[in-house]
C-alpha cells in the first residue's frame, strides 16, 4: 500500500514540475513573439518609406539614366530574405515571388543574376544552382535606411558601369 502511496506522490510531483517547465517555455515563447512583433513593426516602417520614396522619385514621365531601356547586359534580380529560421512562409513567399515572376521566366537562365541579401536567399541559391552576383549578410536586426547606402550603391553602380539590363 505505501508502494502506491509513494508512486501517486512520484507522479504528482512529475506533473508539477512538467507544469513548471511549461510555463517557462510559454514566458520565453511571449518573449520571443513580442520581440518578433517588434521587427516585423520595424521592417513595415521601413518598406512605407522605400515606397514613399519611389513614388516621390520616379513616375511614368521621369527621364533620368536609370530610366534608360538597354538591350545588352544581364538581369540582376534582388532577394531580401532572412537570415534565421521561423519566417520559413515569408522567405518561401518572397522566393515563389521571385522564381513566377515574368521577368524571371523570360530572362534566359545565363542572363540571371541574384543579388542576395540574407542567408535563407544564399541556400536556396545554391540549392538551385543559381547564379549569384553578390551576397550581403550580417545585417541589422533594427534595420534602418542608412544601413541600406552601401548596398544600394553598390547596385547603382551596376547601373552605371552599365553592366546591368535590368534591376
Amino acid at each position: 500500500m505505501s508502494g502506491q502511496i509513494n508512486k501517486l506522490k512520484s507522479k504528482i510531483n512529475s506533473t508539477k514540475t512538467t507544469k513548471k517547465i511549461t510555463k517557462a517555455m510559454e514566458l520565453v515563447s511571449r518573449s520571443k513573439m513580442r520581440l518578433f512583433q517588434d521587427k516585423a513593426l520595424t521592417s513595415k516602417n521601413f518598406e512605407n518609406n522605400i515606397i514613399e520614396l519611389i513614388k516621390k522619385t520616379y513616375d511614368k514621365e521621369t527621364k533620368n539614366r536609370y530610366t534608360i531601356n538597354r538591350s545588352k547586359g544581364d538581369v540582376f534580380f534582388v532577394l531580401f530574405t532572412s537570415d534565421k529560421g521561423l519566417c520559413g512562409a515569408m522567405n518561401f513567399k518572397l522566393i515563389n515571388t521571385l522564381t513566377t515572376s515574368n521577368a524571371w521566366l523570360n530572362t534566359p537562365k545565363q542572363n540571371r543574376q541574384l543579388i542576395l541579401i540574407g542567408k535563407k536567399g544564399l541556400e536556396f541559391a545554391k540549392s538551385h544552382n543559381l547564379n549569384v552576383y553578390k551576397y550581403f549578410n550580417d545585417l541589422s536586426d533594427q534595420l534602418q535606411t542608412t544601413d541600406l547606402i552601401d548596398i544600394i550603391d553598390q547596385i547603382l553602380t551596376l547601373w552605371d558601369k552599365k553592366t546591368a539590363k535590368e534591376i
